[in-house]
């Protein structure tokens, strides 16, 4: 039991170092990012409170019984989603996805009452579970790998489904591997259930999580070098969907038009945020905010000084039309870009 122990505790101490990691690289806004970080999670949760029940300090601590009882019906959403974000790295949070935790959320109310009892109750609660089952257990431990079944049935299905579209990198590689060792547990989970029901032999799965969490930070912490062009090629993926965007937006639409147009207003017209915009027109585009947007304005104000239509407008007007917000902006980036003052290249 000594060996089991330390090796949870080598397991959920990997894992909260990998969690520090992700949490500090993230972009929220992507699958990409949030399915790792709810994974991750997951596991430092379900590690702790294993060990917890190993070792029996949950008895000394028995305010914590079964808060993580709700969190174990948001495994099965996060391994498919992990598994989604990789075929799909572009792949960005919507709202509507909250619906998965619909069951996280009956749970957690279901067990308001048992967080809300005297300490006494809770300590009598914990000493028969190391006895027996309750009945609560067996109702949401069955709900619960049903669920978990229904989810990484879908997950292998799209990964199999979508398998030529990886080129096997680490990235993809480790979402196969992800899958295959949470389909071990639930398997387990499963004969534990109908013929072995004892809550200490969760043991199994404490030393399974423990295996994820170590090959985890053997793929992204050990390895970063193999990692690299997984996360670089995903990161080019996802800048070059912005990209496309934002091209979009200034060629079609012409938003560089509007005077008070900034990163922020330009991030909000494509739906992503300023970080990854800024990100993209720096590292993806070869430039800056302010020059990519002047070299828009001043192709058009190319365009008004050349029409006929508009050969009675003063310069200060054309570069009003063109987007620029004062007449000195509007010739220093003419004549850097022209290398001629808007008079002259008019004349």
């Amino acid at each position: 039991m000594v060996i089991f122990t330390l090796f949870i505790v080598i397991g959920l101490s990997f894992s909260i170092l990998l969690l520090i990691k992700v949490l500090w690289q993230s972009d929220y806004k992507y699958l990409y990012y949030l399915s790792t970080l709810s994974l991750l999670f997951l596991v430092c949760l379900e590690l702790f409170y294993g060990l917890l029940f190993i070792s029996k300090h949950i008895l000394t601590a028995p305010y914590l019984i079964r808060i993580n009882t709700p969190f174990v019906f948001v495994i099965g959403p996060a391994i498919y989603f992990f598994v989604y974000s990789r075929v799909n790295p572009k792949s960005s949070w919507k709202r509507q996805y909250l619906l998965h935790l619909i069951p996280f959320l009956l749970v957690g109310l279901y067990f308001i009452p048992l967080y809300l009892s005297p300490i006494e109750e809770k300590i009598a609660y914990v000493q028969n579970l190391y006895i027996s089952l309750s009945n609560d257990s067996v109702v949401i431990g069955g709900l619960r790998r049903i669920q978990q079944s229904i989810y990484l049935i879908f997950a292998a299905r799209y990964f199999f489904q979508n398998f030529q579209r990886f080129k096997l990198n680490n990235v993809q590689y480790s979402a196969g591997v992800i899958l295959g060792l949470f389909t071990i547990i639930l398997l387990l989970d499963l004969y534990r259930y109908f013929f072995q029901f004892d809550l200490l032999s969760g043991v199994i799965d404490s030393i399974l999580l423990s295996g994820i969490a170590i090959f985890l930070v053997y793929a992204h912490l050990m390895a970063p070098g193999k990692l690299k062009s997984g996360i670089q090629e995903s990161s080019f993926l996802i800048m070059a969907s912005c990209e496309e965007k934002i091209l979009n937006v200034l060629e079609k639409e012409k938003v560089y038009l509007n005077p008070k147009l900034n990163l922020r207003v330009l991030a909000q017209s494509i739906d992503c945020s300023s970080h990854l915009v800024s990100m993209t027109i720096n590292q993806k585009m070869k430039l800056n905010f302010n020059k990519l947007v002047n070299t828009y304005r001043v192709e058009e104000a190319k365009r008004l000084l050349q029409a006929p239509e508009y050969s009675h407008l003063t310069i200060e007007a054309i570069a009003e039309l063109a987007g620029f917000n004062s007449v000195s902006s509007f010739n220093d980036n003419f004549k850097k870009l022209t290398a001629k003052p808007p008079k002259e290249y008019r004349k």
